[in-house]
């Protein structure tokens, strides 16, 4: 950079140089008299200052040709310069930034393999307790279930005396009770079979009454047989009065029939049981003269 600013400065001074001059010999060639020329020779004169006139113009575009020139090199030079001087600044500052992400990346990957191995570390430290405290667990259950089961046993063997109590103590019951439904069974089975006789009886007393009725109210037919025998069946209102009369198993004739029939209306109403309980609507009866 100082080398660089030094160029410039020695361009600069001669570029002042190089107006200085230019100006000195534009005011040179301003000022300048010309000779005085004889009457005879004046075209010849201006013919003179004429050509000097040009060649100073020439001279003077010569002039500033070259110092545009020169100031194109100049800046050409200086662009160039410049450009260099950006290329190599980013060249340098690419090298920086990749020596810089280099020891970055160094970095990370250091910070990583020391998180790695911290982690690692700290893995295999919580895997040892992990596995000593699963070990504690391990027996403390082991224990527990030993104990558990020993209840278990204990808690079998008292279900499985208490269970052979009460199994004893219902069979037990069991057969009280067995004895006395069975004694309740035989007793009312024995009751119903009385009130069973009792009411066949009483039965058989209502039937005998109303046969006997209804032979009291017969009119034997002429030519009727001295025997015989038929079954009549009889429809009643609960009072005995006679709804209906029907011989089911013929005593012989339709006229033996027809008046045992009528014998039954005449009966009408019929004799009332001694025990209400075996009154029939429908009842029947065997009649024999």
């Amino acid at each position: 950079m100082r080398a660089e600013g030094r160029r410039r400065r020695r361009y600069l001074a001669l570029s002042i140089a190089l107006h200085v001059v230019v100006i000195t010999l534009l005011a040179l060639g301003l000022h300048v008299s010309p000779e005085p020329v004889q009457p005879a020779a004046r075209g010849k004169v201006i013919k003179a200052v004429a050509i000097n006139e040009q060649q100073l113009q020439q001279e003077r575009e010569a002039l500033k040709q070259k110092r545009e020139a020169a100031q194109r090199r100049k800046r050409e030079e200086a662009a160039r310069k410049r450009a260099e001087q950006r290329r190599k600044a980013e060249e340098a500052r690419k090298k920086a930034e990749q020596r810089r992400k280099a020891q970055e990346e160094a970095r990370r990957k250091a910070e990583q393999a020391k998180k790695r191995a911290e982690a690692k570390k700290k893995a295999e430290e919580a895997r040892k307790k992990a596995e000593a405290k699963k070990k504690a667990e391990e027996e403390a259950r082991k224990k527990a279930e030993a104990k558990k089961k020993a209840e278990e046993e204990a808690r079998k063997k008292a279900e499985a005396k208490k269970k052979a109590e009460e199994a004893k103590r219902k069979a037990e019951q069991r057969r009280k009770q067995q004895l006395q439904q069975a004694l309740a069974t035989e007793e009312k089975q024995r009751q119903q079979a009385q009130a069973a006789r009792a009411r066949q009886r009483a039965l058989n007393r209502y039937v005998a009454a109303i046969a006997q009725k209804v032979r009291r109210n017969w009119r034997r037919p002429p030519n009727a047989p001295e025997k015989f025998s038929c079954t009549v069946e009889v429809r009643q209102m609960p009072d005995g009065e006679v709804l209906s009369a029907q011989v089911t198993k013929s005593c012989g004739s339709p006229a033996l029939d027809r008046s045992v029939q009528d014998a039954v209306l005449r009966a009408s109403p019929l004799p009332q049981p001694s025990d209400k309980d075996v009154f029939q609507n429908d009842l029947e009866f065997i009649f024999k003269p």
